[in-house]
């Protein structure tokens, strides 16, 4: 129990803080692992689209 007094305590807006970073980096590593698959699901359904209707919707030839 005495090393715990030589210890600095952390204050509760320091604990916070720091629990709002670590959450921002696993919400940008989930953001970055999920981008690869939404942008091929975006250019499969592009390449379903009838040439037509994508003339007539002015959508460019996959560009994603």
């Amino acid at each position: 129990h005495a090393g715990c007094d030589e210890l600095r305590q952390v204050s509760f807006v320091e604990a916070l803080q720091l629990l709002m970073n670590l959450l921002e980096q696993v919400i940008k590593s989930f953001a970055d692992k999920m981008v690869a698959p939404i942008k091929a699901m975006l250019v499969a359904f592009m390449e379903e689209i009838p040439g037509l209707l994508r003339r007539s919707l002015l959508l460019p030839a996959c560009q994603l």
